[in-house]
Order: structure tokens, then C-alpha cells, then sequence
């Protein structure tokens, strides 16, 4: 229930040409110092979760990007139990937490190699795994006993998810092949086959009779559960699809890649019916997930950048006045602690960089851009990133005086933040 469809991809950024483009979104986090690994939003609609590849995990809340709390781990695969309590996370193995204080609860299922899927059954009882070594476990989440070890997948396992009914658990990965399994006796069912490149994510709509798998030959493909026909292939070529997540009412399946953007495609009839763009390219969008309503996608991407999108908004089309200078607001709330927001306007296309600095000048963490000549051309328009308080390793920064500055080809503007612990 409300698990993360994430994949890997690994992108040279600074290797290839950089590309302008409008930025569809509604907000932007500077969550983290390297890959957004996997989000997850509470049952309640309220907190978002986000693991970065620097291994800490985030809680935000959703209504202003404030951040609420930081848990020192890794996790490549990240779930929240159906009642919101427990967050679970895979990386070597399983770890639980307590999703009020972060504190540990619970860890087993300890493996040699990553486990980059993770799915967590309906009722909260049991959680689903598949791992680089080939294999799809099952576990009880009471006590982290094993109850099923699933074995056929001839690479490794990258995507699992579980039926709305709890009684069948399909899986993908990078034998380009879906798998259907009986939850209860963990037998294989049936192979879905049909990719002709590796399926990155799998998952079902909330109906439970039809599966659907993504992933790097740029196809979603919609399955019938009763027999494995496959009812519908949705392309989009020339892209890689990464991450995948389904709106609640089932009605649309959204998709990331590395093309740098998040499509919106429907389920009736397999039309793409809109492309929000974004997040810098080049660069992947390698995490998805939907809020309980339905109505924002949030996407993380290789750069650490998280990003809301509302999914009615027309695409391409900003209701905000368009910009006449360059500008960058003061940063609020200021003082602040934890985290803030940065609010600045680009009257044109540019390149970027925005980032933070003591009061001795030694950089503190870039939020936009690189720190060389690489920057990103960030499209004209009014944008806003959050910065949580933490330098580019991640850690948390000491009570004091900062310096945001926004670096433009012909000029710098800077504001003071003052950060209270």
C-alpha cells in the first residue's frame, strides 16, 4: 500500500548537452545531496518520505516542504505501513521505524547483495522483497520471520508488488520478465513475457485483475491477472521508463525516465495525455509516488531534487505574472529551523546556480546547479527551492549566519538567512 515504484539507472549528468525547458511544477525540494532513491506519502495525505543515496531518510510536510525529521540510514526500496505507523525500508536488508520518532523498531533479512524491491500487503502483515541475488521473499512483518522464498527470476529482482487482495505478489526485473506468484504457497503462477528490455517496476490497479509493468524499452504494458493476456502496450519512444505509480482511483499510471520527465498516461484508452517537465536534464527522474487523493505527483530525481506537480494543471501554462528581472526573494520563514523556503524569478531562459554559503564564504551546499561552469539553463518564470538546514554531505549545519546566492552569466544576487537550532 502506498509503496515506491523505483529503479536503478546510472546517468554521466555532466557528460551531456543541457537542455531548456518550462518547469511545470508547484514546489521544489533541495531534499538531498545525491539520488532520490524512493518516496512514499503517509495514509493520511499529510507527511512525504524521501531516501537519498547519501543513506538518510526524510520526512516532510507536505502542505509547506517543511522537514520534520532525519533518520541517519539507507534505504534503496521504502514503504509506509497501511496505518502509517512503520516505515519500512530495504537496502542490505529490512529495517523498520517508527514513522513518529524515527527510532529503529525492528531489522532482518539480512542479505549479501541490495534489495532494491519492496512491496508491503494491504493488512500490514506481511512484506515483500526481491533482491539482486535472483529471489523474491516473503516476510511476516510481526516478527520478520521468513515465510516464502520465491525462486526463477534468472537476474536480479527489481520491482514487487502485491494484489490488492493480498493472494498474489507479481515481480520484475532484469530477466525482462514479469512473474505472477500464489502469496499463500509461493508457487509461480505464470510468466509474463513481452519486454525486450529490463522491467524496472510492477504493480497492479486498484481493481486487482489487471497487472502493469514499465520499464527501459520505454513501454507500460497492462496484463489480465486470470490469464496473462496482455491487454494493452503504451509507448513512448525513444524514453526509459524508471519509476512508476498508479493514481488511487486507477484511472492513470504515471511514469518518470531519462528524459527528464513525468508522463501522465490513461488507462481506457493507453493515450499520454499530458508530459510535465521540470526537473534538469539531462538526468533521471528515478522516483514516484501519488498522494491518498490523488491529485499531486511528487517525483525525486538523480540530482537530489524533489518535485509536487499537480496532476489536473495544465502543462506549460504558469498563472503567475511572467517576471520582468531577475530577482531572489528573502528566504521564509527566516529565521528558520529547520528548513526554508528560496523563492527567485528569471525573466529568460538561463543558466543557474543557486547555493549556500557561511559568512567566511566557503560554499555550503549547492541547491541548484553544479559547482563548475555546468549549471542547468532553468526555463524563465518564478521558481522556489526548500533548503533543509543541511551542508552537501547531508549533515545537519550549525545556528548561525548563511549566505543564498543566486549566480546568473552576467550577475549574482544574495540574501542573509539566519538558521536557530
Amino acid at each position: 500500500m502506498f509503496e515506491t515504484r523505483r529503479c536503478f539507472l546510472f546517468v554521466c549528468v555532466l557528460a551531456l548537452p543541457v537542455l531548456a525547458f518550462s518547469d511545470d511544477s508547484f514546489r521544489t525540494i533541495a531534499a538531498h545531496t545525491a539520488r532520490v532513491e524512493g518516496l512514499v506519502v503517509t495514509p493520511g495525505g499529510d507527511t512525504l518520505i524521501s531516501a537519498g543515496d547519501e543513506k538518510v531518510i526524510k520526512l516532510w510536510r507536505i502542505s509547506d516542504g517543511a522537514l520534520l525529521n532525519t533518520i541517519a540510514d539507507s534505504a534503496i526500496g521504502l514503504a509506509i505501513t497501511p496505518d502509517g505507523r512503520t516505515i519500512v525500508g530495504t537496502y542490505l536488508g529490512v529495517k523498520l521505524w517508527n514513522a513518529a520518532d524515527g527510532s529503529l523498531v525492528r531489522e532482518f533479512g539480512r542479505h549479501d547483495r541490495p534489495l532494491p524491491g519492496l512491496a508491503v500487503s494491504g493488512d500490514g502483515q506481511a512484506i515483500v522483497t526481491g533482491s539482486y541475488d535472483k529471489t523474491v521473499r516473503v516476510w511476516r512483518t510481526s516478527d520478520g520471520a521468513l515465510s516464502h522464498t520465491l525462486t526463477g527470476h534468472t537476474n536480479a529482482v527489481m520491482s514487487v508488488a502485491i494484489s490488492p487482495d493480498g493472494q498474489t505478489i507479481v515481480s520484475g526485473g532484469l530477466d525482462n520478465v514479469v512473474k505472477v506468484w500464489d502469496r499463500q504457497n509461493g508457487t509461480l503462477v505464470r510468466n509474463l513475457e513481452g519486454h525486450t528490455d529490463w522491467v524496472w517496476c510492477v504493480g497492479f490497479l486498484p481493481d486487482g485483475q489487471t497487472v502493469v509493468s514499465t520499464g527501459r524499452d520505454g513501454t507500460i504494458r497492462l496484463w489480465r491477472l486470470s490469464d496473462g493476456a496482455l491487454v494493452r502496450t503504451m509507448t513512448y519512444t525513444g524514453e526509459k521508463f524508471t519509476c512508476m505509480a498508479i493514481t488511487p482511483d486507477g484511472q492513470r499510471i504515471v511514469v518518470g525516465g531519462v528524459l527528464a520527465t513525468v508522463s501522465v498516461w490513461r488507462v481506457s484508452d493507453g493515450v499520454m495525455v499530458k508530459t510535465f517537465t521540470g526537473h534538469t536534464a539531462p538526468g533521471d527522474v528515478f522516483s514516484l509516488t501519488i498522494s491518498p487523493d490523488g491529485k499531486t505527483i511528487i517525483s525525486g530525481s538523480s540530482d537530489g531534487m524533489i518535485k509536487f506537480w499537480d496532476i489536473d494543471a495544465p502543462v506549460g501554462v504558469s498563472a503567475a505574472p511572467a517576471p520582468t528581472g531577475f530577482s531572489l526573494s528573502q528566504n521564509t520563514p527566516n529565521p528558520f529551523n529547520p528548513s526554508t523556503t528560496i523563492r527567485f524569478t528569471l525573466p529568460e531562459a538561463v543558466r543557474v546556480t543557486l547555493a549556500v554559503y557561511d559568512v567566511n564564504g566557503r560554499l555550503v551546499r549547492t541547491l541548484v546547479g553544479f559547482a563548475d561552469s555546468a549549471a542547468p539553463t532553468f526555463p524563465s518564470g518564478h521558481h522556489e527551492v526548500v533548503w533543509d538546514g543541511s551542508d552537501g554531505m547531508g549533515r545537519p549545519v550549525a545556528s548561525g549566519v548563511y549566505l543564498c546566492r543566486l549566480s546568473v552569466a552576467n550577475g549574482m544576487l544574495t540574501r542573509r538567512m539566519v538558521l536557530l537550532r
